[in-house]
């Protein structure tokens, strides 16, 4: 019986800008609500509103703002569970590397030459020397897959499909 090729990269998603934005305002009109509610126009149906408003608030904001992506390989499948709040775990997702096309870092030309009917970004969402991408065929359809995966799955992808697996070089300094 062989051994198998495991191993796992957890990700922390950094937060767009806009969704920061959005998060806020919605605090902001939360407060908003409350207040008007409370002492303005004191009115029994505005206040239940802003009741609902402060408990949605307190259960989907925290795990919006802390969600983390745990990418795991093992014998040539890929699986993505999210991690909200630290502490809630569930799988969304798992890709096969048989139905994978090219896994190459996400500025490789050689991406260009799919053309691609969907996108998953399991990635923190700054594009960096480990971003990668994974690109997947159902049918005549191509999906793309956006990961940053440790020198060790890279590793792993590489001895699972040679061929396709494209490992961008990594940049040394030289000191002179």
């Amino acid at each position: 019986m062989g051994t198998g090729m495991y191993c796992e990269a957890c990700v922390k998603r950094n937060n767009s800008f806009f969704k920061k934005l959005m998060e806020l305002l919605w605090v902001v009109f939360t407060i908003y609500l409350v207040f008007f509610s409370l002492f303005i126009i004191q009115s029994v149906s505005l206040i239940l509103i802003a009741i609902l408003d402060v408990i949605l608030v307190i259960l989907f904001l925290p795990s919006l703002m802390f969600q983390e992506y745990e990418i795991i390989f093992c014998d040539g499948q890929i699986d993505v569970d999210v991690i909200r709040k630290g502490r809630k775990r569930k799988h969304i997702r798992r890709f096969d590397l048989v139905n994978a096309d090219i896994v190459a870092h996400i500025s490789d030309k050689r991406l260009k030459d799919y053309i691609i009917d969907w996108k998953k970004d399991y990635s923190s969402g700054i594009k960096s020397d480990n971003t990668y991408a994974l690109v997947l065929r159902n049918n005549d359809r191509h999906g793309m897959v956006i990961f940053e995966p440790t020198d060790r799955m890279l590793e792993c992808i590489k001895n699972k499909m040679p061929r396709k697996t494209f490992i961008l070089e990594k940049k040394t300094e030289v000191e002179e």
